[in-house]
């Protein structure tokens, strides 16, 4: 897949879902949540692995349309049985599709979807990813519910990202990141590593540091004109 990223988040959800009819609401409970997303190629796939409890037929998810929009579909996997394209609708900032679950304890899917990459005049490589929510509440708060893994093409670095939960990756090319809650979107911007690594603070840092360099040289000047 392609390169794999993990998050930036502009807005927390655990969102409730909506009802699958009006006359059964959806009592289904998110219990955890994975998600990888593969930034090799030309646009970032997403799996989203994601365990519920209380199925009680068709659940809703909703996303939220950011700056790369949403995708036409997702496809849906269970354990058993082929992969289901599933029609994704939107309705202004919002986007909606109905996963056809069946009555369950317990059950765990995947969903896969992908938006474009879109690269800039520098090299860099960036992605606004909604993150799908399902369930009606988080069953647990522990520090790891939500687990993203960025993958990265060979030669880059995530130079920016949201959540910035996000640092460097590992031997294989792998950012890791953990959340106490779902993020309703991960956005990333990735630089080509041979690329310096300067950003606003350090030239901050720099400028201070040649501040103050100045200001000791016109007060040694000053000294030494008055000795």
């Amino acid at each position: 897949m392609a390169l794999s990223l993990t998050l930036l988040v502009t807005g927390l959800t655990g969102a409730g879902l909506g009802a699958a009819s009006a006359q059964a609401p959806d009592s289904s409970v998110l219990q955890e949540v994975r998600l990888e997303v593969d930034l090799r190629g030309a646009q970032a796939e997403a799996v989203l692995t994601a365990t519920l409890s209380q199925v009680r037929g068709p659940v809703r998810l909703r996303m939220l349309a950011f700056d790369d929009g949403v995708p036409e579909w997702i496809e849906l996997r269970l354990p058993a049985g082929p992969p289901t394209r599933v029609p994704v609708e939107r309705n202004g900032p919002r986007a909606e599709a109905l996963l056809p679950l069946e009555s369950s304890d317990t059950v765990r899917f995947e969903l896969r979807y992908g938006l474009p990459l879109r690269r800039d005049s520098r090299g860099d490589v960036q992605v606004a990813l909604p993150v799908p929510t399902v369930g009606t509440a988080a069953a647990s708060a522990r520090a790891d519910f939500f687990g993203g893994d960025l993958v990265l093409p060979a030669g880059f670095r995530v130079a920016e990202s949201f959540p910035s939960v996000f640092g460097d990756a590992d031997e294989n090319g792998v950012v890791r990141g953990t959340l106490s809650t779902v993020p309703s979107l991960v956005r990333v911007r990735l630089r080509p590593s041979d690329r310096g690594r300067v950003d606003g603070l350090v030239v901050f840092e720099a400028a201070v540091v040649v501040l103050i360099g100045l200001l000791g040289w016109a007060g040694w000047r000053h000294l030494s004109a008055r000795v």
